[in-house]
């Protein structure tokens, strides 16, 4: 048991050691009134909100066409809502009951 516990030590050690630094990303991000940004997804996509979660400082929110499965990722707050993905091919994981 302690050559396993050492065994996964070494390879922890490792993998951190090897990780790249992160990198800081900028990139454009559509954003307006979350009226706007929410009406505008539901119409022209079709797509609806899947899943909602919040931060320290937002709200974010995953509309999805389960027909087309297309998906929106958006983050917003009282003022702005923002685009930050949208693609295709969406599929759902189910990971029980996280209460």
């Amino acid at each position: 048991m302690q050559k396993l516990a050492v065994a996964m030590i070494l390879i922890l050690t490792s993998l951190v050691s090897s990780a790249r630094d992160p990198v800081n990303s900028k990139k454009p991000v559509v954003c307006a009134d979350p009226k706007t940004v929410f009406e505008g997804l539901t119409a022209d996509s079709d797509e609806q909100p899947f899943w909602t979660g919040n931060s320290n400082k937002s709200k974010f929110v995953l509309f999805v066409n389960t027909r087309t499965r297309t998906w929106s990722l958006v983050e917003y707050n009282d003022r702005t809502a923002c685009v930050l993905g949208v693609g295709e091919h969406s599929n759902q994981i189910l990971l029980g009951n996280m209460t």
